[in-house]
């Protein structure tokens, strides 16, 4: 079911500020890090991700896959449209905590001494970690939603559940989100500060050599 305009605006616009983070955040370590190029593939994947998302804000999806659709049936699709927005939100600010970790760890290594060399051995391993971390997070947020709505849909069509338990799982589903986006957040802000902290203790340093 798609979601009112006003509702889906805020939450594509929502969206599109963690898609420009996240793309930022990786370009900064590709390129400062890794020496490497920010690769197309990435940014051809969020164009896709944001139209298909724009497109399931927009758009009554459910009555393409179903027929006769019920009430109980729209509450279900809009349940299932807005908590894969919460689970984008989540997923996508995890991956920017992940990205910051890294770093402020490389950043504070380079800063703490060490030849190229050992500098470059550090960067390959943190590269490794980065990508152990990013694969984790996603795999797990997107089969937690998957198997989550599975197992929820076929409770609903099994036991027949009214519209006040389907409403009562809805905001069940979205406080857990909202606790995880806070607890990240937070964890998130930390490491913004003890990168501010490297480099404001660093300043002259990174001034003279550029990372």
């Amino acid at each position: 079911m798609g979601l009112y305009p006003s509702v889906g605006a805020i939450f594509f616009f929502w969206l599109v500020c963690e898609v420009i983070i996240l793309n930022y955040v990786a370009k900064v370590w590709r390129e400062k890090f890794t020496k490497k190029k920010s690769s197309n593939t990435l940014h051809i994947f969020f164009i896709f991700l944001l139209l298909f998302v724009l497109a399931l804000s927009f758009t009554d999806l459910s009555l393409v896959f179903v027929k006769d659709i019920t009430p109980t049936d729209q509450k279900l699709a809009y349940q299932v449209v807005v908590d894969f927005y919460c689970t984008l939100y989540v997923l996508f600010e995890s991956l920017i905590t992940v990205y910051a970790a890294h770093i402020y760890r490389s950043t504070k290594y380079f800063f703490d001494g060490g030849s190229s060399d050992d500098r470059a051995v550090f960067v390959v391993q943190e590269n490794k970690k980065l990508f152990y971390w990013l694969s984790i997070i996603t795999m797990s947020f997107t089969a937690f939603y998957i198997f989550y709505h599975i197992f929820y849909i076929g409770a609903v069509n099994k036991n027949l559940l009214e519209s006040v338990y389907i409403h009562t799982n809805f905001h069940f589903y979205f406080y857990i989100c909202g606790f995880l986006w806070v607890v990240i957040d937070f964890i998130a802000a930390f490491f913004a500060y003890k990168f501010y902290r490297v480099m404001s203790i660093n300043r002259d340093l990174f001034n003279e050599h550029a990372l």
